[in-house]
C-alpha cells in the first residue's frame, strides 16, 4: 500500500469519526468548544496583561474572562432584540411588496404567452406571493424562538467563559495528562499535532472575527450614509453571514437590492452594489492575508464542506466546517510525516 493511499484511509477515517461524533455530541460540548474558542481569542490579551501590568496569569485570566462574558451577553440580547423589532416592523410594509410582485408576475405572464403563442401549455405563476410570506412568517417565528431560547443562549456564553478560563489557567495541567496515557511513540506527533491545531485555529478564529467585524461596521455605515430604513439590523446580518465561505454578505445586500429595483428606487439599487462590491474588494484583500496561511484550502472545496455541514448539522455546520478543515490539514501535514512510504520498508529489511 502507498503511503498517500494510507495517508488517505487514515483522514478518510478521521473525517467520519469527527462527523459522527459532531452530529451526536455538539449539543453536550458547544459550551466547552465556545470556551475552546474564548481561550484563543483571548490569549495575546492575557499575554498582554501579564506583561505590561504585573498581574499574575489567574488574575489575568479572571478579568479578560469576565470582560468577555458580559460582551458576549450583551451583544446576543442586542442582536436578537433588534432583529425581533425589525421584523416587526417590516410585517405592515409586506402587502406593499406582495402587491408589486403580483403585478410583475402577471407583466411576465403576458409578455411570456405574447413570446410564445403557439404552445398549448399551462401557465403558471412564476412568483408565488404566498411562498414570500411563507418565508417571512418562518424568518419571524425563528426570531420569536431566539427570544424563547435567549436564556439558554446567555447560558451557554456564561458556561463557555467558565470552561475557557479553565481551559487556559491549566492548559499545561491537561496537556501533561493526555501525554502520561500516551504511549512514548506518539507524543511527539501529539505535540506536533496539538500545537499546529492550536496555531492554525487561534490565526483562523481571530481572522474570521475581524473580518465579520469589518463587514458588519462597513455595511451599518454605508448603510445609514444611505438613509436606508433598518441600516442597524441589515449590518449586523451582514456581518454575522460573513462566516459563510463565498456567498456570505451577498445574502443580505443581493436580495436587498432586488426588493429596492422591486419599487423602481434604483438610486439604492445602485448605491447598495457598488457599496457590496467594495465591502468584497475590501474583504478579499485582507482576508488573503490573515486567513490564507491558516487555511491553505481552495475555495470550491470549502464551499463543498460547508454544504454537507450545512445539511448534517444545520447552521451550525457554519462553525463545524472551518474546524474539519483545520483539524484535517493538520492531521495530513503531520501523516505525510510520520508514515514511511512501503518500498522504504522494503528495502530497509
Amino acid at each position: 500500500m502507498t503511503k498517500n493511499l494510507k495517508v488517505l484511509l487514515i483522514l478518510l477515517l478521521f473525517c467520519l469519526i469527527f462527523i459522527f461524533g459532531m452530529k451526536f455530541l455538539f449539543s453536550l460540548m458547544a459550551p466547552f468548544l465556545l470556551g475552546i474558542i474564548f481561550s484563543l481569542l483571548s490569549e495575546p490579551l492575557i499575554s498582554f496583561a501579564e506583561r505590561s501590568f504585573s498581574l499574575r496569569r489567574s488574575v489575568a485570566i479572571s478579568l479578560i474572562f469576565l470582560v468577555i462574558v458580559a460582551s458576549g451577553v450583551l451583544i446576543a440580547i442586542f442582536i436578537i432584540t433588534t432583529f425581533y423589532h425589525e421584523t416587526r416592523r417590516l410585517l405592515p410594509q409586506m402587502p406593499l411588496l406582495f402587491d408589486r410582485i403580483t403585478e410583475i408576475n402577471t407583466l411576465l405572464n403576458a409578455n411570456l404567452k405574447r413570446l410564445f403563442p403557439y404552445y398549448s401549455l399551462q401557465w403558471r405563476d412564476l412568483i408565488n406571493p404566498e411562498t414570500v410570506n411563507r418565508v417571512l412568517r418562518f424568518f419571524i417565528n425563528g426570531t420569536s424562538y431566539l427570544l424563547a431560547v435567549l436564556p439558554q443562549i446567555l447560558f451557554t456564553i456564561i458556561l463557555g467563559g467558565i470552561s475557557a478560563f479553565f481551559f487556559s489557567r491549566d492548559r499545561v495541567r491537561f496537556n501533561a495528562v493526555v501525554l502520561s496515557y500516551l504511549p512514548e511513540k506518539f507524543k511527539n506527533p501529539y505535540q506536533t499535532l496539538k500545537n499546529q491545531l492550536i496555531t492554525s485555529l487561534a490565526s483562523f478564529v481571530r481572522a474570521e472575527c475581524f473580518l465579520s467585524l469589518l463587514t458588519g461596521s462597513l455595511s451599518v455605515i454605508f448603510f445609514s450614509v444611505m438613509r436606508l430604513e433598518g441600516a442597524l439590523t441589515y449590518g449586523l446580518l451582514a456581518g454575522m453571514l460573513d462566516f459563510i465561505p463565498v456567498l456570505g454578505s451577498g445574502l443580505v445586500f443581493l436580495p436587498l437590492a432586488l426588493v429596492y429595483l422591486l419599487f423602481h428606487r434604483y438610486n439604492l439599487v445602485v448605491g447598495i452594489l457598488i457599496v457590496y462590491f467594495g465591502i468584497l474588494l475590501i474583504r478579499q484583500l485582507v482576508e488573503f492575508k490573515l486567513v490564507g496561511e491558516s487555511m491553505e484550502v481552495h475555495q470550491l472545496l470549502a464551499i463543498g464542506l460547508f454544504y454537507i455541514n450545512l445539511n448534517l448539522f444545520g447552521f451550525v455546520g457554519v462553525l463545524v466546517g472551518p474546524i474539519m478543515i483545520i483539524f484535517l490539514r493538520s492531521l495530513h501535514r503531520l501523516l505525510l510525516v510520520i508514515i514511511e512510504p512501503s518500498d522504504r520498508k522494503i528495502t530497509a529489511s
